[in-house]
């Protein structure tokens, strides 16, 4: 069972996600696009290049 304390930090990290920038992101593994600090995983296309 979560303390108080415990709780209240899980609730702030929900409120306050992670922001990452460029330099975290040159570092990543496989597709990704950063929107305002938040990281979206890219599915590859169906259909192949386009």
């Amino acid at each position: 069972m979560l303390s108080h304390d415990n709780e209240k930090m899980m609730n702030l990290a929900k409120k306050y996600p992670p922001r990452y920038t460029y330099e975290d992101y040159r570092l990543w593994e496989g597709d990704w696009e950063l929107i305002e600090g938040v990281p979206y995983a890219i599915a590859p296309s169906p259909f192949g290049k386009h």
